[in-house]
């Protein structure tokens, strides 16, 4: 058996310098170029359809601020209306994100863009039925933390910085304080092997290194 471990190291120039998490602008020239040859017309196709589909299920206009609607008892009759909209929102931002970054995608740049200020500016991801149980957290944000970071990550350059402003503090609030309030202070991690700890972790932590600096 054997444990890998990765360590980040913070740097002081990272400021406002992006893309950073995955690649550098460099390697992102790189993906894009590749993505253009035959080889690999069908993996840009896909990423092109995947953005155009997300786009066309979840017009940015049509997205409210309605997570504190959903019930804090019975929680079982909406708790796929809830995942509906955090999975809806993730694969806004991210499916657009890759073809913005990869293909130049100006329209699915721009969604994402929109996409991730808006939910952003919303108070809270939380369905209350946690939240009135002490649970400020759930695996799902997790998984959606860590592609909303690539989205910031990637996007930075089409945000004003009231726009990335808006998006670090919703990160920030609904992600990183939410996730360590929950699983950090209220040791909310019920079994060292459970899977939910690295869709948890990962979220947050992907979210810091996104904004670190910023």
């Amino acid at each position: 058996a054997s444990t890998e471990l990765a360590f980040m190291v913070a740097r002081p120039d990272w400021a406002g310098k992006h893309p950073r998490l995955w690649f550098d602008a460099a390697k992102k020239s790189e993906i894009a170029s590749k993505l253009t040859t035959d080889r690999f017309k069908r993996v840009a196709d896909g990423i092109r359809a995947s953005a155009k589909a997300a786009r066309d299920k979840t017009p940015v206009e049509k997205v409210v601020d309605d997570i504190g609607q959903f019930p804090e008892e019975d929680w079982l009759a909406t708790i796929d209306g809830w995942f509906d909209r955090i999975v809806a929102w993730r694969q806004g931002v991210y499916q657009n994100t890759l073809a913005w970054a990869f293909l130049g995608d100006r329209e699915a740049g721009l969604y994402a863009k929109d996409l991730l200020v808006k939910i952003c500016g919303f108070p809270t991801w939380v369905h209350p039925w946690f939240v009135k149980r002490g649970q400020f957290f759930y695996y799902p944000l997790g998984e959606a933390g860590s592609e909303f970071a690539i989205g910031y990550d990637c996007l930075y350059d089409l945000m004003s910085e009231s726009e990335r402003k808006t998006v670090r503090d919703g990160l920030a609030r609904n992600i990183v304080q939410a996730c360590h309030r929950g699983y950090i202070e209220n040791n909310l991690t019920t079994n060292n092997t459970s899977n939910w700890v690295s869709n948890i972790a990962s979220g947050s932590l992907m979210v810091q290194a996104a904004i670190y600096g910023d």
